[in-house]
């Protein structure tokens, strides 16, 4: 159990929290030392995400091999933190990810019904040029849900675009 348990800790502390200070459990999404054996984690984490709470934003860059763990922890992150609201930008450019197809399908299910919040705001998504199957099919589960979305090559234009007007009157539209 490297970093679950704190992990955990923090989804129940920020579904409790006032916004102001979920930044401070962002932190949680890097791997821990085990506290028992003091082990190092056997992996790095390759998502990783921050809360802007001033600007309404959560910026989750990937690096490496995604796990689909990393997704539902991220999930149950903005569901606890109750921050469905805020725009989000994903970063996949520098990842990969090989999830079966029983997790796509879970993994989907769960961006469907998180998605679905009548809160829920803008996404903008940075891709790589050839992104994995199982990134693809994700997408088109989350380009059903009535929200505004965009791809991306590169993130300036994301935020760029995020930060822009007409994304943000998108949202109002859409509520």
């Amino acid at each position: 159990m490297h970093g679950i348990h704190a992990r955990s800790v923090a989804y129940s502390l920020a579904a409790t929290a006032d916004r102001r200070h979920l930044a401070a459990f962002a932190f949680l999404s890097l791997p821990c030392i085990d506290p028992i054996s003091r082990a190092a984690p056997r992996f790095a984490m390759a998502l990783h995400w921050t809360i802007d709470t001033r600007s309404r934003l959560i910026v989750a860059t990937a690096e490496g091999e995604i796990r689909a763990g990393e997704v539902r922890d991220y999930l149950a992150m903005v569901a606890g933190a109750r921050v469905q609201d805020y725009r989000q930008l994903f970063d996949f450019s520098r990842a990969s990810a090989n999830f079966s197809p029983s997790e796509t399908l879970e993994l989907g299910v769960l961006i469907q019904v998180h998605q679905k919040q009548p809160s829920s705001s803008a996404l903008a998504v940075v891709m790589p040029d050839r992104p994995a199957e199982a990134v693809a099919r994700l997408l088109g589960i989350m380009a059903t849900v009535q929200r505004p979305m965009r791809l991306f090559g590169k993130p300036e234009a994301a935020l760029k675009w995020l930060g822009e007007p007409v994304a943000r009157r998108l949202d109002k539209d859409l509520a």
